[in-house]
């Protein structure tokens, strides 16, 4: 079902052709996935490698079958920022398509740190560490916030959809809640004797002002890349502003932005990778322009 927000947000900013193409894209994504056999595990093609997707995953194992890829544009960009012998963390890896990227594009010289909190997701993330048979990935199950502590974690159909519990998430019939560890982004690194990270991409379903509130000290010390999807819709207007604020105050920039109902297959275009800065993104936080959920480049300035 899509967001009544998302369907407003194509007609406000989109234009004709935009439309045209959401149209099509929901059309035959909806049919696509209505002939899906996922009962069983498979392993298929995913840009230039082989992966393993989840049995009865209606997030993005379904895609992955249907389209091969996963946030085009995202994908593009990271792609174009690392090189070889960079130093990668990802927090929120799901079964690994980000990082399976990021290790072949940093090569043998660079390396990937992975962190899955779901047990389901990460066993597969695992597997296809071991499909790669790449030895530059350390993969790790729990998950990453603002304090040390056990936490719950809601488990939903969508692999891609689990996420941090909040006090104001609605749990449907279908989830399951487990508890995780939690530990801060500072700690982590402290604990793994972490020397140099160059990209951190995060993709944590609203629990993203955690992470970052929980790593200054990494931010500051590293000024890494970070590549971030910020769920305004999830987290609410006052803590998006207060994690752009945030950001701004450490000294990073944005470079680019891309509203994630445009990151698909069939709608996205390059076009829709936009330059704006940090108050310009303010400025369309307090006029109610921003989309629910975007995509981030940011970059020290």
């Amino acid at each position: 079902m899509v967001h009544q927000n998302t369907i407003r947000y194509i007609i406000k900013f989109g234009g004709p052709k935009k439309i045209i193409k959401a149209l099509i894209f929901y059309v035959y994504d909806s049919f696509k996935k209505r002939n899906l056999d996922l009962k069983q595990s498979k392993i298929i093609q995913v840009n230039d490698y082989k992966m393993k997707i989840i049995p009865n995953d209606k997030g993005i194992s379904s895609e992955l079958l249907i389209y091969g890829n996963h946030e085009p544009l995202s994908t593009e960009i990271i792609l174009n920022e690392l090189s070889e012998g960079m130093n990668c963390l990802d927090i929120g890896s799901n079964i690994g398509y980000y990082v399976l990227l990021e290790s072949k594009k940093v090569g043998l010289t660079g390396n990937v740190w992975a962190i899955e909190p779901s047990p389901e997701n990460y066993s597969v993330l695992l597997d296809n560490i071991k499909l790669q048979n790449n030895k530059n990935i350390i993969a790790f199950n729990f998950a990453i916030g603002d304090k040390n502590e056990e936490i719950e974690f809601i488990i939903s159909k969508k692999s891609n959809w689990s996420k941090i519990k909040e006090e104001n998430d609605k749990i449907l019939s279908e989830d399951k809640i487990i508890k995780v560890p939690l530990k801060t982004l500072d700690l982590f690194v402290e604990e793994n004797n972490l020397r140099k990270i160059d990209l951190l991409r995060m993709d944590v379903e609203g629990f993203e002002s955690r992470i970052i509130f929980g790593g200054l000290e990494f931010l500051r010390k590293f000024k890494p890349i970070i590549m971030i999807e910020v769920h305004k819709m999830i987290m609410g207007k006052n803590e998006t502003k207060k994690i752009l604020e945030k950001i701004k105050e450490i000294n990073y920039e944005c470079v680019f932005f891309i509203p994630r109902i445009f990151d698909v297959q069939i709608i996205g275009e390059r076009k829709d990778i936009k330059n704006i800065s940090i108050n310009d993104l303010l400025k369309k936080l307090d006029n109610n322009t921003l989309p629910d959920v975007f995509q981030l480049t940011l970059k020290q300035k």
